[in-house]
């Protein structure tokens, strides 16, 4: 649909019932190798690892070194050195950072970790400035709930001592 020039991605997305970005993360699956593209087929390595794996071959900026970096991130993933989808967005986050000088330690140290990469290129600091606002993102909601049910007055001593303890750390924390 999209290739014959009928559909935009938007539009096939809203034929099909889904995302914009769900249309480009399946049409950009075609950009991999016909390897990539048969693992797809058996089922030997799952969806969201390919996408995330795609998505870091797109900050890759060498063309020529793209296809070494997927089959050596398609190998981690296949003999188990990555194991979490978070382990290929620690290496997108370290490309993010020093682009492909971490690309070309993926394809060229088989040992070469996505914890190592993020240490060497301080992406470590942006993953904990971002687990630090999501959680109080989430904090954030649980509060306005329990504003909203009046849960304080609900709560024993040990809960008051909890919730006082956690305005004593984020004052802390802000300082």
């Amino acid at each position: 649909m999209v290739n014959a020039g009928e559909l935009n991605e938007k539009e096939v997305g809203e034929v099909l019932g889904i995302s914009k970005k769900t249309i480009a993360d399946l049409l950009s699956l075609l950009n991999m190798s016909n390897r990539t593209q048969e693992l797809i087929v058996s089922k030997r390595i799952s969806y969201p690892f390919l996408i995330r794996i795609n998505r870091l071959l797109n900050k890759v900026e060498d063309d020529n070194l793209r296809p070494k970096v997927e089959k050596a991130m398609i190998e981690r993933t296949l003999n188990g050195t990555i194991k979490r989808i978070s382990q290929v967005d620690d290496f997108t986050s370290a490309i993010k950072k020093k682009g492909d000088v971490i690309a070309k330690k993926i394809v060229s140290s088989p040992n070469y970790t996505s914890f190592q990469a993020m240490k060497e290129t301080g992406a470590d600091d942006i993953k904990t400035a971002n687990q630090i606002k999501n959680g109080i993102n989430w904090t954030v909601t649980i509060i306005n709930k329990a504003i909203k049910n009046r849960a304080w007055e609900k709560l024993d001593n040990n809960g008051q001592t909890a919730v006082k303890n956690l305005r004593t750390k984020l004052d802390q924390f802000i300082k």
